[in-house]
């Protein structure tokens, strides 16, 4: 039996619990780029050096 993260529904927009969960998701992983940039000494920068750095 297969497991997934957000249901399928029969329409594109899905049911409102499925909605919710996709924009919480959303929000938790930009608060926590946000949060993990400001820590970091650059801040938010792109640019050619940032684009694709690698740790």
């Amino acid at each position: 039996m297969a497991r997934t993260l957000f249901n399928v529904d029969d329409t594109a927009t899905g049911n409102g619990y499925a909605n919710i969960f996709r924009f919480l998701t959303i929000a938790v992983v930009i608060t926590l780029t946000v949060i993990k940039a400001k820590r970091m000494h650059g801040g938010l920068q792109v640019n050619r050096k940032t684009l694709w750095r690698k740790r």
